[in-house]
């Protein structure tokens, strides 16, 4: 973009015609946009596939920034997700001068936007069926402010990760970071965060495992029970009960258990709508298993409870299975329904599913990208707590974020930089 806008300078120094300056010029008003929130590094030809959460976002809010339009009501989802402090900066100024000319609706929890509003409404008192009212923003503000933590762990066992590799534009890595503790990289967006924990780390480490922000791909069957991977147990608790096959009481798309109107998705689409398969409740049981019922409870009324429910019902039942199912509580997504689509959850829910499966992961080594994104503090507090009883087991843990009240939750905080190509790490503040 730096290159793209020198040459627009020459075109309009040049005669031409009014047409063609205005054309120029509103290219021009893009690309100097781009160069304010710093995107000058980009080239038109850069894959969508290969940007940075953070760069992703800014190019979405520059379309915006440069708009011509006034008078318009404006919602953004989250603006400051992704971007370093600087970065934040620069967006939040972008976004005082656009409510000069618009109305603004802003979903996010960052402290430099609140502190901004005019108008603060606040949603709750927790997520999902837990939530959706309107409360005392005062009262929230005041609550979420509780959640610091204050009990960090003086280490100083650090361990060097060197690495010579060319991946991408990059040749190596060179970070520390506390074996069996909480390591966290912060940094720039585009500098190369989530290259190291997806490119580089694997390289270093043998068990290790690597975790996104991007959905898991899924068929139309998925609910939060396969996501969460206790749909198999719950099937096999019935199979045994009735002396089953586990087929006979699964409702996957291929087995006996499965709806023959919706074939296990609980939806059907007509004329492009979709809409909730009446046959099977939208659970996407065959109905024919309504009659199987364990504690005066079938699949199909199963299939409605919340996480929560599940781990009363199973309790009794099967210890193991409601064992699992409560870390759900240690991730606030106890509100979640087994037989949910998994089309339908949150950022934030989406990832902490991944979280949850951590829980019987072998690997010794995690790498997490952004694992708060869209999270407030007392949400924040929350996983890190579930991540600090991993490192007890003896997992060593890596996260990529920006979220600068999690800071203080970590036993190491590395600010990574792009040095000639090779990604260091600088010890944060």
């Amino acid at each position: 973009f730096e290159q793209v806008q020198r040459f627009l300078e020459i075109q309009l120094r040049n005669k031409n015609t009014k047409e063609y300056c205005a054309t120029v010029e509103l290219i021009s008003n893009f690309v100097k946009k781009c160069l304010e929130l710093n995107l000058g590094h980009l080239s038109f030809n850069r894959a969508i596939p290969t940007l940075s959460g953070g760069e992703l976002q800014r190019l979405r809010l520059v379309r915006i920034f440069s708009s011509k339009l006034n008078n318009m009501l404006i919602v953004l989802d989250e603006p400051l997700a992704g971007l370093s402090a600087m970065e934040k900066k620069s967006v939040l100024n972008n976004l005082i001068n656009l409510s000069e000319k618009h109305t603004l609706l802003v979903v996010d929890h960052s402290d430099s936007l609140i502190d901004k509003a005019d108008n603060i409404i606040a949603l709750g008192p927790r997520s999902g069926i837990n939530g959706g009212q309107i409360i005392d923003a005062k009262q929230y503000l005041e609550e979420e402010n509780k959640w610091k933590n204050t009990k960090k762990r003086v280490v100083s066992n650090f361990q060097k990760i060197e690495i010579v590799a060319d991946i991408y534009e990059y040749n190596g890595v060179g970070i520390q970071y506390i074996e069996d503790g909480m390591n966290i990289l912060s940094g720039k967006s585009g500098v190369g965060k989530s290259t190291v924990l997806r490119e580089y780390l694997p390289m270093f480490f043998e068990s290790y495992e690597y975790i996104n922000q991007k959905y898991s791909s899924a068929n139309q069957n998925s609910n939060v029970a396969t996501l969460l991977g206790v749909a198999e147990p719950i099937f096999k608790v019935f199979a045994n009960e009735f002396n089953k096959s586990t087929s006979f009481f699964s409702n996957n798309s291929s087995k006996l258990g499965a709806c023959k109107c919706c074939t296990g998705a609980g939806s059907i689409v007509e004329n492009g709508i979709t809409l909730k398969c009446d046959k099977c409740r939208g659970t996407g049981f065959d109905i024919s298993l309504e009659k199987y019922k364990i504690n005066g409870k079938s699949l199909l009324d199963i299939w409605n409870f919340t996480l929560e429910d599940a781990v009363g019902y199973f309790k009794g039942i099967d210890e193991k299975l409601a064992s699992d199912i409560s870390v759900s509580k240690k991730l606030l997504l106890e509100h979640l329904i087994l037989g949910q689509q998994t089309s339908t959850l949150s950022g934030g829910e989406n990832i902490r599913t991944k979280l949850f499966r951590l829980n019987h992961s072998t690997a010794k080594v995690i790498g997490i990208d952004e694992p708060f994104r869209g999270l407030g503090k007392y949400e924040i507090a929350e996983i890190c707590s579930y991540l600090t009883e991993l490192t007890r087991r003896k997992k060593t843990i890596f996260v990529v974020d920006h979220e600068t009240i999690a800071f203080d939750y970590f036993d190491s905080h590395m600010e990574l930089k792009n040095n000639k190509g090779k990604l260091i790490g600088i010890k944060g503040e």
